[in-house]
């Protein structure tokens, strides 16, 4: 068996594979998900999410209204500035508002799970795949990411570690050695200044 293969957690992968599939296939269980995050988002300024209809919704077939706008690359080459500050800002409070104050999270949140539109605003799609943090997690989450923006390797290591199990045999320091050189490299600058103050005012 390969080395790599050997230090995988296969079992458990296929198996939290198969629970979340399933999940995602009951589009029944898809629209009441819909419809938490739906009530959780009522009014908010940057997101809306589609409205089902439950008399014409089965485990095999979900009903929503109709939904139209434009996928993510249309939206950066036709927004003005303005309106690309706004769409960053909406997304940036839409993360924190799921992870940090709601705790209820969606787990298949990718560009072709977002719908734009021409003035700012997105709609989210797909909510086969979602997950629940308890209160702790949410804290958990929170210092974490105060970590990331303040590029604090040792933090972000530290609260990344609380939130996971290591395998046998993992080399943890390793781990935190190789992540030195990270620099948050998936938060642009200008993303960080716009998240910082958002979890100051929380």
């Amino acid at each position: 068996m390969p080395r790599k293969l050997r230090r995988s957690n296969l079992r458990a992968f296929i198996a939290e594979f198969r629970r979340y599939t399933l999940n995602e296939l009951d589009f029944a269980k898809a629209a009441r998900t819909m419809e938490r995050f739906r009530q959780n988002f009522n009014g908010h300024n940057a997101v809306t999410i589609p409205r089902t209809h439950p008399k014409m919704t089965t485990r095999r077939l979900l009903t929503i209204d109709r939904v139209e706008g434009v996928r993510l690359g249309e939206a950066v080459a036709t927004h003005t500035e303005d309106k690309k500050d706004k769409l960053v800002n909406g997304l940036v409070d839409v993360l924190l508002k799921i992870f940090v104050s709601d705790g209820l999270f969606h787990a298949d949140l990718h560009t072709g799970n977002i719908v734009f539109h021409a003035d700012g605003r997105f709609k989210l799609l797909d909510f086969g795949i979602y997950g629940q943090l308890t209160a702790a997690q949410q804290d958990r989450f929170f210092l974490y990411w105060i970590a990331i923006v303040q590029s604090q390797t040792r933090r972000v290591f530290h609260h990344f570690r609380a939130q996971t199990e290591a395998l046998p045999g993992a080399d943890e320091a390793a781990f935190l050695k190789g992540s030195k050189g990270w620099r948050i490299r998936s938060i642009p600058r200008h993303c960080a200044k716009r998240v910082w103050p958002r979890f100051i005012w929380i």
